[in-house]
């Protein structure tokens, strides 16, 4: 075992290294309260024997910081490796601090590559715990197996945030988290990451890949406490952010270029998802997806609260089988702006199989302004639809679909658990029910009886009745007293010294009408028809 300190002196690099090439593993330990590697410097070790390397382990109680890759440089990126050229395996990379920053390209990486007689081992694994940890500009955790080995896992443990954001301009290369295998027989590892809160923004990504490999990629489980946000692209190639396990092919001219061989039949890798609040916005997606015969993995998502806003949602396929989709929301799934939830086997030149089927549960779910939920397929069968909710809200322009092209289409079902529809109806009765035992006898009906409805203000006039006038009756009659009484203030009243009216009262019994248009109440009626015809002419 061969250890190398190098220190920066100006624009050199400052490089600690180890290389194994015998039988005894070495190891590289760090420990401080703050860790600073910049400009391309960088913390190696490297196993070139054919025993398992040891481990690089960083304990650093406040912060440590990745940064830079010399623009003069841009094959040597900084930060913390272990990789391996031969059978051995690499070594793992063990990180501690409270806030791990990776920036501008640089990054934490195992990797594996075949030594010049083909042979070749397993990558390390990565194990990161802080506080807070934020990859910007390119900045990467990786680990990557270039060969017929396994990659290594990556276990992050992060107990308040994780941002990854935007592209390195130097390199075209996002910020990211991965695990991957490249040209060759062996699989990428899985990715488990654990925190309260996840960003991905301006094209931040987590991926598992299989990159032009018979070998699968990996697994990725997410579970984040408090919310998921994955919004916007990057500015270089307007990729998205994204979370994606995928089985990819080299470019068909590139390939050809470089002489190399497309051998893409490895699958894709599940993507497991557990979060109360899930954003996708401005094109952000979550998919599995396979360009080569592989098939695409599946998804499944765990949230409280999903939305979809110009975003999506996504398992395809170029030639494999189905990738399904499976998305529990126990509040509301909602999708806005063109998104879509989409499962696709197969197109017009490669044909491809059976369409994923897509399940989705929610307490609400709606789909507006041109979104979709499609399950389709060009040669295989269509997948299947089944929808559990108790509301479900579509704009005219969204889609619900599940066809192929050439072949059967799939079932849309519809569930409502909860409701059931026959509770709020009561039974009626088979009995008729006879109405005349439900009217009251009144009057004894005489044969010209008839009953009339007058709203409020009376029956018109007839032409037969006598015009009235619309005068106002008027009491003329003065009845106040006379004198008002006088007491004083100690007096009792009582009624003997209430004074005596002029006039007794009397109930009128009729009334006359005068020359002059007076009306006056009478007790006794003089010998007279009180009852005057009206005259049209006296009007």
């Amino acid at each position: 075992m061969v250890i190398v300190l190098l220190l920066k002196m100006g624009q050199q690099l400052a490089i600690i290294y180890s290389i194994a090439s015998g039988i005894s593993s070495s190891n590289i330990q760090i420990q401080g309260s703050n860790l600073q590697l910049q400009d391309g410097s960088m913390i190696l070790m490297q196993n070139q024997g054919v025993e398992s390397d040891g481990i690089l382990r960083v304990n650093v109680t406040d912060s440590i910081i990745l940064i830079d890759t010399k623009p003069e440089l841009t094959t040597v990126v900084g930060g913390l490796r272990t990789q391996t050229v031969a059978e051995g395996s690499g070594g793992d990379i063990v990180v501690s601090t409270q806030q791990l920053g990776i920036f501008n390209g640089a990054g934490i990486r195992t990797s594996s590559f075949p030594s010049n007689n083909g042979f070749d081992g397993p990558s390390g694994n990565v194990n990161i715990l802080a506080k807070q940890l934020t990859l910007t500009d390119g900045g990467a955790i990786s680990s990557a197996v270039f060969g017929d080995k396994d990659a290594g896992n990556i276990n992050i443990n992060v107990d308040e945030s994780i941002v990854i954001k935007g592209v390195n301009p130097n390199t075209g290369l996002v910020s990211f988290i991965t695990t991957s295998t490249v040209q060759g027989a062996g699989n990428a590892g899985e990715a488990i990451i654990n925190t309260n809160k996840l960003s991905l923004i301006d094209g931040g990504a987590i991926t598992t890949s299989s990159f032009n490999s018979i070998g699968n990629a990996g697994n990725l489980t997410i579970n984040v406490t408090e919310s998921i946000e994955i919004s916007g692209q990057d500015f270089l190639s307007s990729d998205p952010s994204s979370i994606t396990s995928n089985a990819t092919n080299f470019n068909p001219a590139l390939a050809e270029s470089f002489n190399i061989q497309t051998l893409n039949t490895g699958d894709a890798g599940t993507i497991t998802v557990n979060t109360p609040q899930l954003t996708l916005a401005q094109g952000g997606e979550i998919s599995v997806s396979n360009d080569g015969t592989g098939n695409p993995g599946s998804l499944q998502i765990n949230a409280d609260v999903i939305n979809l806003d110009n975003s999506q949602i996504s398992a395809t396929s170029q030639e494999g089988r189905e990738g399904n989709i499976s998305i529990r929301a126990s509040d509301l799934l909602e999708l806005r702006n063109g998104s879509q939830i989409t499962t696709q086997a197969g197109t017009e030149t490669t044909g491809g199989g059976d369409g994923g089927d897509i399940s989705l549960n929610a307490d609400n779910i709606v789909v507006l302004e041109g979104s979709q939920i499609n399950a389709n397929a060009f040669e295989g069968s269509g997948g299947n639809i089944n929808i559990t909710t108790q509301g479900l809200f579509t704009s005219p322009d969204s889609k619900i679909t599940a066809s192929s092209a050439f072949g059967i289409s799939g079932i849309v079902t519809i569930n409502n658990p909860e409701v059931d529809p026959s509770s709020a109806i009561a039974p009626l009765s088979q009995e008729t029910t006879d109405l005349s035992q439900l009217i009251a006898a009144g009057c004894v009906d005489s044969g010209n009886s008839s009953f009339t409805f007058i709203a409020r203000g009376g029956l018109p006039l007839s032409p037969l009745d006598p015009l009235r006038s619309q005068t106002l009756w008027q009491d003329l009659e003065n009845y106040a007293v006379s004198k008002q009484p006088a007491f004083s203030a100690n007096q009792i009243v009582t009624h003997q010294t209430l004074p005596k009216y002029q006039h007794q009262l009397i109930e009128s019994t009729g009334w006359i009408r005068h020359s002059d248009g007076r009306v006056e109440l009478v007790v006794l009626m003089p010998n007279q028809n009180w009852y005057k015809s009206i005259n049209c002419q006296d009007l």
